[in-house]
């Protein structure tokens, strides 16, 4: 990558780890420009604006979230691929080699622009969602086909089910312990599988 490429990789990157422990609400042109020692202008040259930063932010995010959920869960086996997905997915912001420590940066994300109205990032966040919910629902309509779960099984309510329960958790992951946290997740995604089978 060139000097411009590696110093954009590195906004982002700040801008994921900011948007995992405050929000994406709370990145600003300034706060990324402090933490990556720049000037602010320095942060502008690279977006048209703090709202063209925050959708690079969730489009990065995205492709990490590719690549170290999505794909590393992948097998052509469904029923393995939702068992690696659940293992994968849990806490995987915390895992990203440059410290994103928080929560999941898509759900504080929701959770923050949830009563900002329509706009650009809106627009774009539930792009996302759909897009997360469809991927949930193909790999249910994959475990049908394969004679993993039962023929009947509604794909769609399962992906609704499934991300609500990764949606529950990530809310309520620093009530109690983190390991009693992850294994209500695991045992709880397990019953809903077996509940579908």
């Amino acid at each position: 990558m060139n000097k411009r490429a590696v110093t954009r990789d590195k906004i982002l990157q700040k801008g994921v780890a900011h948007a995992s422990r405050f929000g994406l609400l709370s990145v600003t042109i300034g706060v990324i420009a402090k933490a990556c020692e720049l000037s602010r202008t320095g942060v502008i040259s690279h977006f048209a604006s703090k709202q063209d930063m925050q959708i690079a932010i969730l489009q990065y995010t995205e492709a990490l979230f590719v690549n170290n959920v999505l794909k590393k869960s992948y097998t052509q086996d469904p029923l393995a691929n939702l068992k690696s997905l659940k293992l994968n997915w849990l806490n995987w912001s915390n895992r990203l080699e440059f410290g994103a420590k928080g929560g999941c940066p898509f759900i504080k994300a929701a959770a923050a622009y949830s009563d900002v109205g329509s706009n650009a990032i809106n627009d774009f966040m539930h792009d996302q969602q759909r897009r997360l919910l469809h991927y949930l629902a193909d790999l249910a309509e994959r475990c049908k086909d394969s004679g993993a779960f039962n023929g009947q099984v509604d794909s769609e309510l399962f992906a609704y089910e499934y991300y609500s329960l990764y949606i529950g958790h990530s809310m309520q992951r620093d009530l109690i312990a983190k390991e009693i946290s992850d294994k209500r997740f695991f045992d709880i995604i397990d019953a809903l599988v077996e509940r579908h089978r």
